[in-house]
């Protein structure tokens, strides 16, 4: 049977969305949905160091992967390998993962750190998904010392 609060927590969520996008006039309604950054209020649900996050990894994406360096690459069909050193600087491989220089945050940083980077590339946010699900994750329940 499904949880009758969650059903109405999401319902007064997109209550408060449709209220805050939409306005009177049907020709400002687009534009208001534009700049709105949050759509699912979802930064009311986290904690601070999530939030914390999440203005790191979307102000890494907006230097590293929103250039003209990165858009060369997927030009000439090359992986953007700078952009993982740059990667690595602000710690995020390894969330839900303590120990071994991971970054040991919970999973939903993990899936916020996915979110800010397949806002501005999609094949980057895709490799780390990757590095981390089949390569990190084994290594780190299946290897030892």
């Amino acid at each position: 049977m499904p949880d009758l609060r969650a059903s109405f927590f999401v319902m007064e969520r997109l209550r408060v969305v449709k209220q805050q996008v939409l306005c009177s006039s049907p020709c400002s309604a687009p534009v208001a949905l534009r700049e709105q950054k949050d759509l699912v209020l979802l930064d009311d649900l986290l904690s601070p160091e999530q939030k914390q996050l999440r203005q790191t990894v979307a102000a890494f994406a907006e230097e590293y992967l929103a250039t003209e360096r990165t858009n060369a690459s997927y030009e000439k069909a090359e992986f953007p390998h700078d952009v993982i050193g740059e990667l690595g600087k602000i710690n995020v491989a390894g969330c839900g993962m303590y120990g071994y220089n991971c970054a040991g945050r919970d999973v939903v940083s993990a899936g916020l750190v996915a979110l800010e980077l397949g806002k501005r590339d999609g094949g980057i946010a895709t490799f780390l998904s990757i590095l981390q699900t089949i390569s990190m994750v084994a290594i780190y329940k299946c290897g030892n010392e």
